[in-house]
């Protein structure tokens, strides 16, 4: 069974609005709109792309131009960034950080994924507040923080929000248009499911092979 996450490159056409605060003749153009590229979208959440973890590289394109309603100068640029979209039905390993009384939080790298008791296997789990437990109804078998669970990924959902332009650079983008002059917020809900065969808890699953090698041998 392959565990794979996905994590994309994706590239894309951008205005981005420089403010005359930013413009130093000793500073290379380039690195003001990388820099404000990262500063705005590294660590937020896109509605079509994801999580954007990284702005790779921008190339400015031509000169900037400016307009009659905005003291900032317009630039064209090439922009390249890492983004993680998981994929409905991808399997996925990754430990428990956080056992609550509806399931477990499953770390898979840089944000968690969320497990309900539903999801968590073909028994009921009760919670134990004292120890910060899950533990099963009918074999005892405890989940707490530290376990790896195994698990196949749901369609991911996300809320996203607009910034206040005041407090924010002004910069957003769209894959189709050019970018309008706010920034998202937003959260990436992904879920997972260790219902089916070969999923859920690790030492479940392992303690379970060994038992049928040693009827075997």
């Amino acid at each position: 069974m392959s565990v794979v996450v996905m994590f994309y490159i994706v590239t894309t056409n951008m205005i981005v609005p420089v403010p005359p605060s930013e413009l130093h003749p000793e500073r290379d153009i380039e690195d003001i709109v990388l820099g404000i590229l990262r500063n705005t979208y590294e660590d937020s959440i896109h509605s079509e792309y994801g999580y954007i973890l990284a702005i790779l590289e921008s190339k400015v394109e031509g000169l900037g131009h400016i307009t009659p309603e905005n003291p900032s100068v317009f630039f064209r640029a090439n922009v390249k960034m890492l983004v993680f979209k998981p994929e409905p039905g991808e399997i996925i390993e990754g430990s428990v950080v956080n056992a609550i009384e509806t399931g477990v939080y499953v770390n898979i790298g840089f944000t968690d994924a969320f497990v309900s008791v539903n999801a968590l296997g073909r028994e009921h789990f009760k919670f134990d507040i004292r120890k910060g437990e899950l533990i099963g109804t009918k074999t005892n078998t405890v989940i707490k923080s530290g376990d790896w669970i195994r698990g196949k990924l749901f369609p991911a959902t996300s809320t996203v929000t607009v910034g206040s332009a005041t407090s924010l650079p002004r910069v957003r983008f769209n894959i189709r248009t050019p970018l309008r002059l706010e920034r998202t917020h937003g959260e990436l809900r992904i879920r997972m499911s260790g219902r089916d065969l070969g999923l859920g808890l690790l030492k479940t699953i392992y303690k379970k092979k060994l038992e049928s090698m040693e009827q075997f041998s």
